[in-house]
């Protein structure tokens, strides 16, 4: 059974867990990239998609979980030594 919200859908599957999706910004129906085990952790999932859009912060998932695998660099400070190299640290979501 799908349940249309105010953002996004909802959809239990015959094995008991469910699956949520939305179509926005971009107009294309973006689903999330894990089933989830109850509703409510399907709904949390939906709530910050659409935090994300509403600040401006919004990626389409799959491409999120491409650059998830990417590493970061990111600037070494604090010590002349290391002045203008950088280390690489692992990408994480804000």
């Amino acid at each position: 059974m799908t349940q249309s919200r105010g953002f996004g859908t909802l959809r239990r599957l015959p094995s008991g867990r469910y699956q949520a999706s939305y179509a926005v910004p971009d107009l294309r129906r973006h689903t999330a990239p894990t089933t989830f085990e109850t509703k409510l952790d399907a709904e949390g999932w939906l709530r910050d998609e659409h935090r994300m859009i509403e600040r401006d912060e919004w990626a389409a998932p799959a491409a999120r979980s491409q650059m998830k695998h990417r590493p970061l660099l990111l600037p070494i400070t604090g010590t002349s030594l290391m002045r203008g190299r950088y280390r690489c640290t692992s990408w994480t979501a804000r």
